[in-house]
């Protein structure tokens, strides 16, 4: 799957027409927001999956190739008998990673988990998909909330200034709808379903007065998450909190969940030492006491630093390796989860047509192909052995015209002025073989035909011996060895001078 197909395709295009003022492409964004390529090759162990069993158990883990237990799987279907008799209808996105959310939610009691998903449902119906507007991206752009870096697991960090609010001029449901795309978008693009599927936050107090608090509006933005974002929190950081928070703290305490009560976490400081324990200093911002500056551009989201894990992690046990990670993408073991865009398959490869590939291409092997009839010009050709046991002797014109008259491939245009050389020796050559034929022909005898040669097969590249032509005796041929043929002689005549 590539980078744009994990896209949501209804926020495709407000995504695009948000950054047209913006330096970089969409596609690039989109690269840059994309988990890391070690997040891919990161699988939770069971316990980073779930703590604990039944009608107690927290789970973080609902997607992609995880697995429920039977007490799970019950639950679900008995939940979806009741959402039927209530006449709640579920399109498909209600899977059962997402009932099961709800059902762990309120700890498996189905008539506060079916009041639950009809929130949710009306809320989905209003409130999705969210169109882009100006105001939705001012309040983005002004880093009111932004995200940055990413912990040890490579869940994204988010960061949520209250105290950059002024209450007297934002319009509370622009606010939400601000943060309903915000979250989308994350959620969205930069999760991987079955391995990374939790965000940590941050929220900045900065110190604000009780007076100046954003009271009401920070109450619903704790039930808007609760009840709309179910099971992605993991942990919760507030930030230089004063003293007077306390007491607005337990009264909103009351409406949350316990489970989401257990992940919130006051620091009076800047400084929250817990993080440590599963976020690298060098993807915080130094105003929370982290080693990375301090973001001045809050929108779109950009990676912040290679180094995500901790002194405590070990790469060797945590990371699979390429070759396992493409073992299971072809076994179908995590055809669910995200395919990775940043490790390529084989198969991935473009594949040319045999008709596109170049025919020049197959000659570039170490040993080019001959076809019959035709040989390279710098290759000699042996003459097939002849078990005749008649023979001629070949003289040496007859061996060079031999020579320059085989077979040759189609001449380069180098070769050229060897090619008229060469017909012009052929030429004084076959003169001289025809004075020969006419020294060697005796008129008075006439050829006797071995009963050998004549059941003798052709020899496919011997040189076809050449007829007389009229007026002229045809040439001697002596029955017996090899030495016999090449020293008889007619008596009276001369013996043959050798050149």
């Amino acid at each position: 799957m590539c980078i744009r197909d994990s896209i949501n395709a209804e926020y495709m295009g407000d995504f695009v027409n948000a950054f047209q003022d913006s330096s970089m492409e969409p596609n690039q964004i989109l690269v840059e927001v994309t988990p890391p390529r070690e997040a891919y090759l990161y699988f939770p162990t069971e316990e980073e999956i779930r703590i604990g069993k039944g009608e107690t158990e927290l789970r973080r883990i609902f997607e992609g190739h995880v697995t429920y237990d039977e007490f799970e799987l019950e639950k679900i279907r008995a939940f979806r008998a009741e959402l039927a008799k209530a006449n709640i209808e579920l399109d498909s996105y209600w899977q059962n990673s997402h009932l099961l959310r709800f059902l762990i939610a309120n700890k498996f009691r189905f008539d506060k988990a079916m009041n639950s998903v009809r929130d949710h449902v009306a809320w989905r119906k209003t409130k999705l998909p969210v169109n882009i507007s100006n105001p939705i991206e001012n309040i983005l752009r002004e880093g009111i909330m932004y995200q940055f870096g990413r912990d040890h697991r490579f869940r994204p960090i988010l960061v949520i200034n209250p105290y950059k609010i002024d209450v007297s001029k934002v319009d509370t449901e622009i606010f939400m709808d601000a943060m309903t795309y915000f979250l989308e978008f994350i959620l969205k693009n930069m999760f991987l379903p079955g391995q990374v599927e939790n965000w940590v936050i941050i929220i900045d107090l900065n110190n604000m007065s009780f007076l100046s608090m954003p009271i009401n509006l920070m109450k619903q933005i704790f039930g808007y998450l609760q009840n709309n974002y179910r099971s992605r929190l993991f942990r919760m950081y507030v930030m230089n909190t004063p003293f007077s928070i306390y007491v607005p703290w337990s009264i909103a305490k009351s409406f949350l969940e316990e489970n989401t009560v257990k992940k919130i976490n006051f620091i009076k400081s800047p400084k929250a030492p817990q993080m440590w324990e599963h976020i690298n200093p060098d993807q915080v911002e130094e105003k929370f006491d982290g080693k990375a500056p301090n973001l001045t551009t809050f929108w779109p989201p950009k990676p912040v630093s290679p180094n995500y894990l901790t002194p405590k992690d070990d790469p060797a046990t945590m990371f699979i390796t390429e070759e396992k990670y493409i073992q299971l993408l072809r076994s179908g073991a995590i055809e669910k989860n995200h395919k990775s865009p940043h490790i390529k398959l084989p198969e991935d490869a473009p594949k040319v047509q045999e008709s596109e590939v170049p025919a020049q291409k197959k000659v570039e092997e170490p040993k080019e192909e001959v076809k019959q009839g035709e040989t390279k010009t710098e290759t000699k050709q042996e003459a097939p052995k002849q078990e005749a046991p008649v023979k001629v002797e070949e003289t040496k014109e007859q061996t060079e015209v031999k020579k320059v008259q085989q077979p040759k491939t189609e001449e380069k245009p180098e070769q050229v002025a060897e090619a008229d050389e060469n017909k012009q020796r052929i030429d004084k050559l076959e003169h001289k073989l025809e004075e020969k034929k006419e020294e060697l022909s005796l008129p008075t005898k006439e050829p006797e035909v071995s009963k050998v040669e004549q059941n003798q097969p052709e020899q496919p590249d011997q040189p076809a011996q050449q007829q007389p032509q009229e007026g002229e005796n045809p040439p001697v041929v002596i029955e017996g060895g090899e030495n016999q043929a090449l020293n008889v002689q007619e008596e009276g005549q001369p013996k043959e001078s050798k050149e």
